[in-house]
């Protein structure tokens, strides 16, 4: 061995150490009143692995010698384990360089991951502390540090690993009345708290070994509402929280010995979504959260007397992935993770919460999980979630969405663990129940698999192998593949056999793929139809734990060219089309020739008929320009009309929807206020009838006048002024904000205001505006909620608002991150209401009239 020292197997007589300096030996035999000796004298194989650990192999199994206790540790075949030995005489040992320990016995070869040695399984036979039951359906822990296990029709388990003993309660031995332990659950005062298939609440004091049973009674409403009890949660004020099977939710006061039930009421929105409740959690922030079986999730508001409800919405993605939540924990970053049936994970974020968006984001077996049914889940020391399922065990890293896998190819001993029971220990070690026991390990004992897999590469075509390569050959190697064959396949496989069903691959054939495919489980990759030339076929492969031989396999590949498809070919094809193209050159100069001849007549009289075309051509686009001209313009003002609206607008909306889009990307609420956006503000002066009553129309022609020049004066260059019709005009501006808008609008109202209108001779009349403007996209991150003539529809509203509040004013009314499509058609009816919920916000330079007064002080607010 590596100290130097000879270790001999004999045939009848056991292992032997020789100490060479003494000459002498020390015997290791068989004795069958110890467990610990070897456990056969016939010894076939001795190898000491990578770790110095030392094997001996006998015909009475495999032995590890373990120097510490001064014994061996025995692996024998088990009848009822499949995952033991395949024969318990073994004839030969070795270890790969992946650390795998492979064992060669008279029925076949087995391996055996050294993970396996992480993983501590407490079971009813072949362990030292042995359980009444494999199936193992809860797990806790007491102050005091004992391992408290319920099982499957083998009642209840009290571990204590410092005494070396197992206690067990059952129907038999005590008053516990049913031997299906659903859930355990130590309170503050070392009361251990059990919830049974059929039998009810059961309360042990493991200072007397006494049982209180608290079970249903039809008569009295006072009592627990059902006898199937799933989840337990006793806290520090005595009260006991205990959820059932059919009975809903159950608040219990020790004190008093009552009952306070909770359940579905199909006509009470507010009342627990189902009866079925499976979960029972307090998180930090002190909310009780309850997870049930078709149910979803749900939230006990603050009264103690109403729920919140989380449920599966087929029409929102944001919303739980399935309605049976029945596991819930809260990790570190204040992140809620509900594990479901059929849904997968769910993640609630810290942040979410925090502004309470409800939004789930979901991690399914597409995503990388063994199963969608979760059925346990806890988070270690180091914040990373343990996921148990019927198809093993998941390490998820929530912070790098690393995975790593567990099953009974590394380590375990079965792929299947029991719904809820999990528990993490006070030292961080972390608890399993399943169908084969209990399973202990501390996350951080479990090793990553650092052996990058050796490949082996084989190229195939319809006839049969081509040839093989490893990555560790040297050399190059270069395939021909002549032109008739149509297809080449290449299979690969990766050289580790620590979980070899997790091992991945990824390949690229250089010449033909310009990226690396991403990494898959299956080991071959097929190409067809290549076209001539050359390539090579590059592949990798990693471990379980994701370590990657980036060096990989690779093979060179020829694809011969057709004989019609050669350097020959194609120079003959070159001469003959050479050939045919003087052929052609010579025909086509003497027709050439001959139609110069024919163009010199044609062109005098063809340039004669263009110039006079071009001439008459020259005048109908002028008049129709003017034509269209007149179309889009006011004849009155000079100012664009409603017809140029139409024309323009549809360009300037696209526009300022993108802009939207992009800031609806981006989120940045500290900049939505002055987000690039197109501003409708319509204008109706206030005064314009009287003028034109008391002195004609021509007079009110002359202020309409004097009115564009005040909107033009006060309006940037690139903003569209456009007479509406009468007294009304439209100002269109781009790239502008609520803010902006507010400026433009007091400019207006000033200028309009303060302007002396020349009605002719020598009379002057004064003319104020009620303007009422708003932007689009009205809702800051929806641009696609509400169209630009709503828009505009709102801007006139607004001119009615202040109106109706003394004229000489301007109201301008936007939407906030509330508002939805409903809000807006709200807003003629119920202003009011809108502003108190927050779903729009009003600005206004009206003050001192009732109900604007009463609006800005509510938005204030």
């Amino acid at each position: 061995d590596r100290d130097g020292r000879i270790w001999v197997g004999t045939y009848q007589g056991g292992l032997n150490l020789f100490d060479v300096a003494s000459g002498s030996f020390q015997r290791f035999m068989h004795d069958p009143a110890d467990n610990r000796s070897l456990s056969n004298n016939k010894v076939r194989a001795i190898y000491q692995d990578f770790n110095g650990a030392l094997w001996v192999g006998t015909d009475g199994g495999l032995n590890e010698w373990r120097p510490a206790s001064g014994g061996f540790a025995r692996y024998q075949h088990q009848l009822a384990d499949d995952a033991s030995l395949s024969d318990s005489r073994v004839t030969t040992i070795m270890q790969d360089r992946g650390g795998v320990l492979w064992v060669g016995t008279y029925v076949g070869a087995n391996s055996w991951n050294y993970l396996s040695d992480a993983f501590t399984y407490f079971q009813a036979e072949g362990t030292a502390l042995r359980l009444s039951s494999n199936i193992v359906t809860a797990v806790n822990e007491s102050r005091s540090g004992e391992i408290w296990a319920g099982t499957y029709g083998g009642g209840l388990n009290l571990i204590d690993e410092t005494a070396g003993e197992t206690r067990t309660f059952n129907r038999g031995n005590s008053d516990l009345p049913d031997d299906r332990v659903m859930a355990v659950h130590p309170d503050q005062l070392g009361q251990i708290w059990l919830g049974t298939r059929a039998g009810g609440l059961v309360q042990l004091d493991p200072n007397t070994e006494a049982f209180t049973v608290y079970a249903h009674d039809p008569e009295n409403p006072a009592s627990i509402s059902s006898n199937a009890v799933t989840s337990i949660l006793a806290e520090r004020s005595g009260i006991v929280w205990v959820g059932t099977y059919g009975g809903g939710l159950n608040r219990f006061d020790a004190n008093s010995g009552r009952f306070e039930r909770f359940q579905h009421n199909p006509e009470d929105d507010n009342s627990l979504s189902s009866d079925r409740v499976l979960a029972i959690y307090r998180d930090r922030q002190g909310t009780l959260w309850i997870g049930t079986e078709n149910g979803g999730l749900n939230a006990m508001d603050k009264d103690g007397e109403s729920f919140r409800r989380f449920s599966k919405d087929e029409t929102d993605p944001n919303s739980l992935s399935s309605d049976t939540a029945w596991l819930i924990t809260e990790t570190g970053d204040g992140s809620l993770w509900i594990g479901t049936n059929g849904g997968g994970l769910n993640q609630w974020k810290a942040e979410d919460r925090r502004e309470e968006r409800v939004r789930f984001a979901k991690l399914r077996r597409s995503d990388g999980l063994l199963s969608d049914s979760i059925q346990g889940m806890v988070e270690d020391s180091d914040g990373r979630l343990w996921l148990s399922s019927n198809r093993g065990l998941v390490q998820y890293n929530p912070v790098t969405g690393q995975m790593r896998y567990f099953s009974r190819s590394n380590g375990l001993r079965s792929n299947d663990f029991m719904f809820s029971a999990v528990h993490r220990t006070r030292s961080s070690r972390l608890l399993f129940g399943g169908i084969k026991g209990l399973l202990a390990f501390y996350p951080n004992h479990i090793t990553v698999n650092r052996h990058e897999p050796d490949i082996a590469l084989t190229a195939f075509d319809r006839n049969g192998p081509l040839t093989t390569r490893y990555s560790t050959d040297r050399g190059d190697e270069t395939l021909n593949l002549d032109y008739s064959s149509d297809l080449i396949t290449f299979s690969f496989s990766g050289l580790d056999y620590s979980a070899p069903t997790r091992n991945r691959y990824r390949y690229k054939l250089e010449g033909f793929d310009k990226e690396w495919s991403a990494p898959v489980e299956y080991d071959r990759a097929t190409y067809t139809n290549l076209p001539a030339g050359s390539y090579t076929f590059r592949v990798q492969a990693s471990n379980n734990d994701g370590i990657w031989n980036e060096k990989g396999a690779s093979v060179g590949l020829v694809v011969v060219p057709p004989p019609w498809a050669t350097a020959w070919a194609y120079g003959s094809y070159a001469l003959a089309v050479l050939a045919l193209i003087l052929l052609f050159t010579r025909i086509n100069a003497m027709k050439l020739a001959h139609a110069a001849r024919k163009r010199e007549e044609l062109e005098k009289v063809v340039a004669d008929r263009t110039r006079e075309l071009a001439e008459r051509n020259e005048e109908l686009v002028s008049l129709n320009d003017q034509l269209k001209e007149s179309s889009l313009t006011d004849t009155l003002t000079g100012l664009r009309n409603r017809r140029y609206l139409e024309e323009f607008i549809a360009t300037e909306v696209a526009h300022a929807r993108r802009q939207a889009g992009e800031m609806a990307e981006n989120n940045n609420s500290e900049s939505l206020d002055i987000a690039p956006a197109l501003s409708f503000m319509m204008v109706d002066l206030d005064g314009f009838k009287a003028i034109n009553d008391a002195h004609g129309h021509a007079a009110g022609d002359a202020a309409l006048i004097q009115v564009r020049d005040v909107l033009q004066e006060c309006c940037r260059k690139s903003d569209t002024v456009i007479r509406w019709g009468g007294d009304e005009f439209l100002i269109v501006s781009r790239n502008t904000s609520n803010r902006a808008a507010e400026k433009l609008a007091e400019r207006i109202r000033t200028g309009l205001s303060e302007c002396n209108y020349h009605l002719g001779n020598n009379e002057v009349g004064r003319l104020t505006g009620s303007i009422g403007f708003a932007v689009y996209p009205f809702s800051p991150l929806k641009p696609d909620m509400v169209s630009w003539e709503q828009v505009a529809n709102i801007a006139d509203q607004c001119t009615y608002i202040a109106k109706e509040n003394g004229r000489d004013a301007w109201v301008g009314i936007y939407g906030t991150r509330e508002t939805n499509a409903e809000d807006v058609e709200r807003i003629p009816t119920d202003l009011e209401g809108l502003l108190g919920e927050r779903k729009v916000g009003i600005r206004t330079s009206v003050y001192g009239k009732l109900r604007l007064t009463e609006l800005r002080k509510m938005e204030q607010k």
